[in-house]
């Protein structure tokens, strides 16, 4: 299992400014200072797009809602 972080904003966000804080962060996560900071932590860094990302959280909620549906998993 592996945990991820990811930047989110409000819906409707428009595209000239989510394409301009999503290219300041690829900028930043590429920066040999941050890069070496998170490696410290374990950690790596995956810039991408909107939609990418979109895609991963659509996948992971799949993921994980198929498990705890298919196990019965239900809270305490």
């Amino acid at each position: 299992m592996e945990a991820w972080f990811g930047l989110l904003g409000p819906a409707n966000m428009p595209a000239p400014i989510l394409k301009r804080l999503n290219e300041e962060l690829n900028w930043t996560l590429e920066q040999p200072d941050v890069k070496e900071a998170l490696k410290r932590e374990a950690a790596t860094t995956t810039p991408g797009t909107p939609e990418k990302f979109a895609s991963l959280m659509r996948s992971e909620v799949t993921r994980w809602g198929n498990l705890i549906r298919d196990k019965n998993i239900e809270i305490d």
